[in-house]
């Protein structure tokens, strides 16, 4: 009844939900961290080990993929058709899954979470869900999913995932469209979905299909299931959302220094067809991620020099840190001063790589 009368309410006044998640408790932090003279370092990387398919035929990387590390080193990173798992010491030991449409099968593109002594793997183009151990034996598989754009993390036990809503085909025109993002928590026992929040962010649609794109919509799980972190704006702008009260709890900016997007030959000939709006200005937020008590922040900032910027942020949105990493580094997993990240070379090849980081201290 309280959700209905606020619709009604929004209805009269004219707003929107959008609005609404807008219109929560901003912090506005500085433009240097709490960090002092540590702010702007460039991380010093020790490298421990590295992982190639350099001279392999058992197995091949075709994309950086995802990392996951389990509690006994165990190392796990996804590739086209295949989830390979290595030793600690990054000996290769097997691919725990393999191409196919049969029980424990998967298509070329899948999404891992692991939990304890699970894989939780969700297969986007056969959609379906299915549980794994840390040997690849089967324990369950749920098949006929709904259409699933991305699989944010576990809640409580449940999986989180993100579902977009777009106009029909036969009501899209050449132009920028809102796009409904839904939250939703799965259960694997009864196959239901239950919408947690919603969110919106423009996409410029072609009448026809196709689509280029304009805001992004990050979303990013905390490590414990209960906060979820979200940009939907091409600025400097955090949502930080409660998954327990299912609101916006209070969002976080900085100042940022806006950094220029130089149009591609193909973004050129796109616009000149579609009439579409020319991007002036990179995303400012790349990537969110989130580790116990702290998220990373992937600027749009790349310093020749140093590499690419990060900013550190704590749950409650204050500006801790900044740090350069290696503008070819992908972090995938932290363990206090352990990263494991994905790398990859001007010629394509394709690296894990574990580093101890000397310096990362506040």
């Amino acid at each position: 009844m309280k959700k209905k009368m606020l619709f009604i309410l929004l209805v009269l006044l004219g707003l929107s939900w959008g609005q609404i998640l807008w219109a929560q408790p901003i912090i506005k932090n500085p433009a240097t961290p709490r960090s002092g003279h540590w702010a702007g370092r460039q991380l010093e990387l020790i490298k421990l080990l590295s992982i190639s398919d350099e001279g392999q035929s058992q197995f091949f990387f075709s994309f950086p993929g995802r990392v996951a590390v389990a509690s006994d080193g165990s190392i796990f990173k996804t590739d086209e058709g295949a989830l390979f798992k290595f030793s600690p010491e990054g000996r290769f030991l097997c691919s725990l899954l393999t191409h196919g449409q049969g029980p424990g099968e998967i298509s070329k593109y899948i999404h891992i979470h692991l939990q304890g002594d699970k894989i939780w793997v969700l297969d986007y183009l056969q959609q379906k869900l299915f549980i794994i151990d840390l040997e690849g034996r089967l324990l369950k598989e749920i098949r006929s999913l709904p259409s699933i754009n991305f699989f944010c993390g576990l809640k409580d036990n449940q999986p989180l995932f993100a579902i977009e809503k777009w106009p029909p085909l036969k009501e899209r025109k050449s132009r920028l469209h809102n796009i409904i993002k839904k939250i939703c928590l799965f259960s694997p026992e009864t196959k239901n979905l239950r919408e947690i929040f919603s969110f919106s962010f423009k996409r410029f649609l072609i009448a026809g299909g196709g689509a280029m794109n304009w805001e992004p919509a990050i979303t990013e799980l905390s490590p414990d299931g209960r906060l979820l972190f979200i940009n939907s704006s091409q600025e400097y702008r955090i949502s930080v959302v409660d998954l327990e009260q299912g609101q916006v709890k209070f969002i976080f900016t900085r100042p940022y220094q806006r950094v220029k997007h130089k149009l591609s030959a193909i973004e050129k000939e796109f616009i000149k067809k579609h009439k579409a709006p020319p991007k002036k200005y990179k995303n400012d937020i790349q990537t969110i991620i989130a580790w116990p008590e702290r998220i990373w922040v992937k600027t749009s900032t790349v310093d020749p020099k140093k590499g690419r910027l990060y900013d550190v942020f704590d749950f409650e949105g204050h500006y801790l840190d900044c740090f350069y990493l290696p503008a070819d580094l992908h972090p995938e997993w932290l363990e206090k001063d352990i990263l494991y990240a994905t790398k990859t070379d001007p010629d394509g090849s394709i690296y894990i790589v574990k580093y101890k980081i000397a310096n990362l201290k506040p």
